[in-house]
């Protein structure tokens, strides 16, 4: 599994934005890696290969990553499915290699995702556009949601829309 990144996923995100620097939720990682988890690794030892993944995501250096990368051969099977499907992507999930870029130490979707929900409650097809444009100044309004999120969701909204 590789989030639905397939590699043309892959290869028209960078296509369409080539500058742009894609990280991918921490939480939404580790949840992935937990399912594949119990797939390719024994129940009595994934209290320990879980901290091995765990180390994996924050390694706040090379050298740390590296060594619980030579950890994971101990788990054959789940070695080759972190090797053909995450380690492509590496810079997209280990912290050391994301923290060069602006994130402001946020490392979960969780905020954009709670805003957008709010967005989504008053944006939709049943209402006219000055309901919806009175309604979204109003979320801006009650501080619940910021412009450039607001600016954000509406092009989403747009694009899904059209």
């Amino acid at each position: 599994m590789d989030l639905g990144l397939s590699s043309p996923r892959k290869e028209i995100l960078s296509a369409v934005l080539p500058e742009a620097q894609i990280q991918l939720c921490t939480f939404h990682v580790l949840k992935a890696v937990r399912k594949e988890r119990v797939k390719s690794v024994p129940k009595e030892s994934q209290r320990q290969f879980y901290s091995i993944v765990h180390s994996l995501v924050y390694s706040r250096k090379a050298m740390q990553f590296d060594d619980s990368w030579k950890k994971l051969e101990a788990y054959p099977a789940f070695a080759h499915y972190m090797q053909t499907n995450w380690l492509p992507t590496k810079a997209w999930w280990v912290h050391y290699e994301r923290a060069c870029h602006m994130n402001l130490g946020n490392g979960t979707s969780n905020r954009i995702e709670s805003q957008f929900g709010k967005i989504t409650q008053v944006v939709c097809r049943k209402r006219r556009l000055n309901e919806c444009i009175s309604l979204l100044l109003t979320v801006v309004h009650s501080g619940d949601v910021s412009c450039s999120s607001l600016l954000v969701c509406i092009r989403l909204h747009i694009a899904m829309v059209s």
